[in-house]
């Protein structure tokens, strides 16, 4: 799934925009009391953390987040995921409490506790991520992502209840007014359930206008996540998304 909690600032939306397809859910700085909003996406393949959620089919979110004092927020989101014939789940909410701190003119920083589940599998995989991210002039965004007790879908396996650690790094460079260049990378730490972690990449570009915006990115994983997770799911994949913020 695509899970972009709630609200991000530009910068926390361009981290999204890298490690999953549909950037930017959300997408709005947080600084009035009463700020609220949302957004509906169609995207070609959903992608988090390099994995393909719906396995290179078409996948629809919706996310909504509300503003209940100054630099906090709460959110939702809802995704379409494929995660194989062996996991008995269609779709996966997320809901998230977000604190945002301005630094300086030119850093910000946001603190997110996320919760996942799975509803079809009556919360047997459900579980929460405590998140920081760091943001220069939301332009360079970096971001560390903990669980106590991941849920992982891995090739013909399933984990839970192992900790799991990622780490990110991305870049915007804005081309023209409406046009904007991105890329990242990252590692995730599986150690706790397969010993091992894997890197992931990626590097496309955004269009925006008005309220939709259109995002073309390419996506790559290292040869680990290929030996965990299959090609289905991991691999060099290209994706496309058109969002509808409101």
């Amino acid at each position: 799934m695509n899970r972009v909690p709630a609200a991000p600032s530009r910068g926390i939306a361009i981290l999204r925009c890298l490690c999953t397809i549909a950037a930017a859910a959300c997408c709005t700085t947080v600084n009035a009391e009463g700020d609220s909003g949302g957004s509906l996406t169609v995207v070609s393949d959903s992608v988090y953390r390099g994995l393909s959620q719906t396995r290179g089919q078409l996948a629809v979110q919706v996310g909504a987040y509300g503003q209940f004092a100054q630099y906090w927020s709460i959110g939702a989101a809802l995704s379409s995921v494929d995660l194989g014939d062996w996991i008995d789940a269609s779709y996966e909410i997320s809901a998230s409490l977000n604190r945002d701190v301005l630094i300086s003119d030119h850093w910000s920083a946001r603190a997110s506790y996320v919760y996942y589940s799975d509803p079809e599998d009556r919360g047997e995989y459900d579980y929460e991520e405590w998140i920081a991210t760091l943001t220069y002039r939301d332009r360079i965004s970096a971001t560390i992502a903990y669980s106590p007790n991941a849920s992982i879908y891995s090739y013909g396996r399933t984990t839970s209840r192992n900790s799991a650690t990622s780490y990110e790094l991305s870049a915007l460079h804005p081309i023209s007014e409406r046009w904007s260049a991105v890329a990242g990378l990252g590692y995730y730490d599986l150690t706790e359930a397969f010993d091992t972690g894997y890197r992931f990449w990626s590097a496309g570009l955004l269009f925006s206008i008005n309220s939709l915006q259109l995002d073309l990115l390419r996506i790559d994983t290292d040869s680990t996540a290929l030996r965990l997770f299959g090609s289905e799911r991991a691999g060099g994949r290209w994706s496309a998304a058109i969002m509808w913020k409101f």
